[in-house]
């Protein structure tokens, strides 16, 4: 490893971070875990539109009890829409009745970097599934273009890619995106 990984990592040691999973469906349905030096603390599973690859629509989204309610699924949604492209967008439409009060306080508490919309569902399997028929729709607020590499800081984890098992990526000289990993 070289020393810019090392110092990275460094930063990153005794602190939460998320980390990209790699897999072979990587590339439409990217995985994200949260980690810690020790363990697993939860993820979120994504799917890649076809009409925009520079979105993520959230799958599955857990965190193991005990680092649940402690603002960690918060920092995971930051942590994703840091890195999203300016014309990307993460959205929320699937959710259990657990899942919903979340994405309602966080629409009404959105910071002036987040720009949110929420779309009603109109259709006969929203119609069933109680509590989840808006589509919650969050996008970062575009980077000034005389900003360089400079983007606004959403106030997420550090992003990092896993490579066949080791972690890797973790570069704080740069500004990556989603499509670096």
């Amino acid at each position: 490893m070289g020393a810019a990984f090392e110092g990275a990592w460094a930063l990153l040691k005794g602190s939460p971070y998320m980390q990209r999973v790699a897999h072979p469906a990587s590339a439409t349905h990217p995985s994200y875990s949260l980690m810690d030096e020790e363990h697993t603390m939860g993820g979120v599973n994504t799917t890649v539109p076809k009409a925009n690859p520079n979105s993520l629509l959230i799958g599955t989204a857990s965190l193991r009890q005990p680092h649940q309610r402690q603002g960690h699924y918060d920092k995971m949604l930051r942590t994703l829409l840091q890195h999203l492209p300016d014309d990307g967008t993460l959205q929320s439409w699937a959710r259990n009745k657990a899942s919903q009060p979340f994405h309602e306080k966080f629409m009404a508490n959105l910071p002036p970097t987040i720009e949110g919309n929420v779309e009603a569902q109109e259709t006969p399997y929203y119609a069933k599934v109680k509590d989840s028929r808006d589509k919650y729709t969050y996008n970062r607020k575009p980077t000034p273009k005389d900003w360089g590499d400079l983007r606004y800081d959403l106030g997420g984890y550090p992003l990092v890619q896993a490579d066949e098992g080791r972690r890797t990526g973790a570069d704080t000289s740069t500004q990556s995106t989603l499509e670096d990993f």
